[in-house]
């Protein structure tokens, strides 16, 4: 877990007004925006030095407020909710929480308490912040990747940030100052992190009910997406419909595909395709990993080893088998 003994926590919420989608409150100089995207998802976005990050993002493909709701604000005693038929929002004023229910009463986020009785809805200190939420020790932690080891990403910490795990110079500054015994100093170990895609989306699925709620942060302050479920596809339904949905992929992808990091040759990928012909194996495509090509991000294969290749010269009819 990261070291928060500096961080400043927000503890007390000033104000809090109605917006067009949802609230907007006042606190420790910044400025809380709560807005309603669907009946299922909410979203929550804070300011730096009082002023909201506006740029247009490349994570979403829709505008999240272009669908018409139906919700209501209601204010009690040292809280503000926001409901809506799927899910129920509390702003909790003193102390700062944020807590997000669905209309039976389970939890999707609840802010989390920490040994001295301090909340932990939101702190920051310099460019960083923290948001601390409960989970049980049974619940389960799906997503944020391409990640090694256990699905359950419970209980690690990860860094989102894209790199070639088998490049040690570009996994070396995330081994670098790690103690031997750490097996996250071996980048050939499953606990080794990053690797090459990194998603901030995750599922949060609780135990015993295994109901799931998902959450989605779009660069750090712009936003933070959350999903009610509580099934893992409504969850997928409404994180596609925000980000872009995978489109059908071509038949012949959908078959056998033979794919090993080798220092191919033209005449070992031909043998190795008549052996998959000779033993009845059905093949859609054989995959060669970046060696044969002459430069990464060339692609021109190497004369020596795919003499024929069309990529090594151009206008070359290459060799083929059925």
């Amino acid at each position: 877990m990261a070291v928060t003994d500096h961080y400043i926590r927000f503890e007390i919420v000033d104000a809090v007004e109605e917006a067009p989608r949802g609230l907007l409150a006042h606190l420790h100089g910044e400025r809380l925006r709560v807005g309603v995207v669907r009946d299922d998802v909410v979203r929550v976005a804070i300011s730096r030095g009082g002023v909201f990050d506006e740029s247009p993002t490349f994570a979403v493909c829709v505008d999240p407020f272009s669908r018409e709701v139906t919700f209501a604000v209601e204010r009690g005693d040292g809280v503000v909710r926001l409901r809506t038929p799927a899910l129920v929002v509390s702003l909790w004023l003193d102390p700062f929480r944020l807590d997000v229910h669905r209309t039976d009463g389970s939890a999707v986020v609840e802010t989390a308490w920490d040994g001295a009785g301090r909340s932990w809805a939101y702190a920051t200190l310099n460019d960083a912040f923290v948001i601390r939420r409960r989970c049980r020790r049974e619940d389960a932690i799906f997503g944020l990747g391409e990640k090694s080891g256990s699905h359950n990403r419970r209980g690690r910490d990860f860094t989102l940030w894209n790199t070639d795990v088998l490049d040690p110079k570009a996994s070396g500054e995330f081994t670098a100052g790690r103690p031997d015994a750490d097996p996250r100093s071996d980048r050939t170990s499953t606990e080794f992190d990053p690797y090459y895609v990194s998603i901030p989306f995750f599922y949060h699925q609780s135990h015993p009910s295994g109901a799931m709620a998902g959450s989605f942060v779009d660069n750090g302050y712009r936003a933070h997406y959350g999903f009610s479920g509580p099934g893992m596809p409504a969850i997928l339904e409404a994180y596609t419909w925000l980000t872009g949905r995978t489109a059908p992929p071509p038949l012949w992808a959908l078959g056998y595909h033979q794919c090993r990091w080798f220092d191919y040759t033209a005449d070992t990928l031909e043998a190795l395709a008549k052996r998959l012909l000779d033993e009845g194996i059905p093949c859609d495509a054989l995959w060669l990993d970046i060696d044969h090509r002459t430069a990464t991000g060339s692609s021109r294969g190497t004369p020596g080893t795919f003499p024929t290749s069309p990529a090594c010269s151009p206008g070359s009819p290459g060799r083929a088998s059925g």
